[in-house]
């Protein structure tokens, strides 16, 4: 994944748009998520995947990176 450093940042640092392919129904889906008080591990770049909370639903979500079409944070144009 491209700039997951930047990535994982804009998720600590508050909600973060993310657009991605469900890997069940094949459908692109762009949902709110954070890692914003989160008591979680930090992500592993080596991992292909990556643990979110999606704000919406208050769950956890884990999304592989591959998957992830697009992310965009609030104050991002």
């Amino acid at each position: 994944m491209e700039n997951e450093a930047a990535f994982v940042a804009a998720l600590e640092a508050g909600m973060v748009s993310v657009t991605f392919t469900s890997l069940v129904s094949g459908t692109e889906i762009t949902e709110e998520f954070t890692l914003r008080g989160v008591h979680l591990p930090t992500p592993n770049p080596a991992s292909d995947k990556i643990v979110l909370l999606r704000t919406s639903t208050a769950l956890y979500e884990d999304i592989q990176k591959d998957s992830i079409i697009s992310w965009q944070a609030p104050d991002e144009p």
